[in-house]
């Protein structure tokens, strides 16, 4: 994710993995953006990367970008099909949550 003016990092912490390629950045418990706030909280680290259903595990600024480091979870589905599929409104159910660390 790259660092504009509309992607601003906030909250440093010292927790999370950390891929060998990222070690000088500056870890951050939070990024927002004009429309997204990514945390590390149950509540706000799932996200879509690529087509994938992500578990956020890290966020990194390095050499002025962002980084999101994150696990992908290897089945999901729709939570409900009726009166439409849920996954149409980004609602699913996930599985199998993968051990390979990420970043993007």
């Amino acid at each position: 994710m790259e660092k504009e003016g509309s992607v601003h990092p906030v909250i440093k912490l010292r927790c999370g993995p950390v891929p060998d390629n990222l070690l000088a950045g500056t870890q951050y418990h939070v990024v927002k953006t004009e429309n997204v706030v990514l945390k590390l909280s149950k509540k706000g680290n799932c996200e879509r990367i690529g087509g994938a259903i992500c578990l956020v595990k890290n966020i990194i600024l390095d050499d002025d970008e962002v980084y999101i480091v994150y696990k992908t979870f290897q089945n999901f589905g729709n939570f409900f099909t009726s009166p439409l599929q849920s996954s149409l409104l980004g609602i699913v159910v996930v599985a199998d949550l993968q051990n390979e660390v990420m970043s993007a």
